[in-house]
């Protein structure tokens, strides 16, 4: 049987001996402006999953008239 290793966790706002502070992961930039409605911003705002909001967008049929004007609704008032 190995060894056991001490396991080292990364928690933001924690300072850790491991590294020293401030030396995080940098975070990718995203490629969207600020003011870009996404897919996930109407699926939240009509309490619905992205995937659903996508079959709406593309027309698909299986998709119930409620859910559809929903979130019709959520992207007419995110826009």
């Amino acid at each position: 049987m190995p060894p056991a290793r001490a396991a080292f966790f990364f928690c933001p706002g924690v300072a850790t001996t491991a590294r020293p502070r401030g030396s995080g992961v940098a975070r990718k930039s995203s490629r969207r402006s600020g003011n870009v409605v996404t897919i996930h911003d109407v699926a939240r705002h009509a309490g619905v999953s992205p995937m659903t909001v996508s079959r709406v967008v593309n027309g698909e049929p299986n998709v119930r008239e409620v859910t559809r004007a929903l979130v019709a609704a959520a992207i007419k008032a995110l826009r």
